[in-house]
């Protein structure tokens, strides 16, 4: 199988064979890089400023709050014109 080199990155060519053994020398399983991922963000979420971390998971949330109160003002203005 054809293997392609950038700055010491190897990219498999598309193709459905299987790599080999040599081929994957080098590469991490993707299990680890999302376990590495998940303990850093973990680690931050348990072990950071509360009020920040509180601000970062509710700022979602209260944007689509605002968003649907804006939505329900603009319905009610529209219905209010039926019927008139």
């Amino acid at each position: 199988m054809a293997l392609m080199q950038q700055s010491n990155t190897r990219v498999a060519a598309s193709s459905p064979e299987r790599l080999s053994g040599s081929d994957l020398d080098g590469l991490r399983p993707a299990k680890a890089v999302i376990a590495g991922a998940i303990a850093g963000s973990l680690a931050r979420s348990l072990d950071g400023p509360i009020i920040p971390m509180l601000m970062k998971l509710s700022g979602p949330t209260v944007l689509v709050l605002i968003v649907q109160t804006f939505v329900g003002v603009a319905e009610t203005y529209f219905v209010s014109f039926l019927g008139t």
